[in-house]
């Protein structure tokens, strides 16, 4: 071996590295999101047609068209999507007779109060005060000259506005109703077998029958 001279080690080959690719997902808790997607562009041309009278064949033929898609989508599909377009429907209706009721309960609430306050006021006693001048005529044209002013202090006693009582009386009824406090009444009829046919009842009784029918229907 020659003096100055260094010895190369040999390069240990390079190994290559594959990149990493990282796929989206597919589904996020067991959802599909691609056909979600999809199910959400169908969703309008689904009502749209279903609402002109197209039978679920057809709204899939149609859906073909418009999304530019290769073949009908299966009819199977479009009545899953139109099933779940009424859910959502009945729920949105669920939420909406929520927010009426309780802006109706708010309502009443406000009605309530307000005619407890006027009743309040209705049966509140006070004084009324008024001044009374006392003097004697003088001269033709009858002029009086005050000599004594006396004030008069009238009490008055107030037994209240029932009508306030009974506006407040209503609106407690229409909140227990709202709030379906009330329990629907269950009425039980009774028949005992006789043996007897109608037509073997006197013109009396057929009478009798008649409004104890009618009463009930009530």
């Amino acid at each position: 071996m020659e003096k100055g001279k260094s010895i190369e080690k040999p390069k240990k080959p390079v190994k290559k590295v594959k990149p990493i690719t990282v796929k989206p997902k597919k589904t996020i808790k067991g959802i599909n999101i691609q056909h979600e997607i999809e199910r959400e562009k169908r969703k309008p041309i689904v009502v749209e047609f279903k609402l002109m009278g197209s039978n679920f064949t057809q709204i899939g033929v149609k859906c073909a068209e418009i999304l530019g898609l290769a073949k009908p989508v299966p009819h199977q599909t479009i009545i899953a999507d139109w099933e779940l377009i009424q859910a959502e429907w009945r729920a949105e209706r669920i939420q909406s007779i929520d927010e009426v009721r309780d802006a109706e309960l708010k309502s009443i609430e406000h009605l309530i109060h307000t005619c407890y306050n006027a009743w309040f006021k209705t049966i509140t006693d006070n004084d009324k005060k008024s001044l009374k001048k006392k003097g004697l005529p003088i001269g033709e044209n009858g002029k009086i000259t005050t000599k004594e002013i006396e004030e008069v202090v009238t009490n008055t006693i107030n037994y209240g506005n029932v009508s306030y009582l009974a506006e407040i009386r209503a609106n407690q009824v229409e909140r227990r109703k709202i709030l379906g406090v009330y329990v629907a009444e269950k009425k039980e009829v009774k028949v005992e077998n006789t043996g007897l046919g109608i037509n073997d009842l006197n013109p009396e009784d057929k009478m009798k029958l008649a409004e104890m029918l009618l009463k009930y229907k009530k």
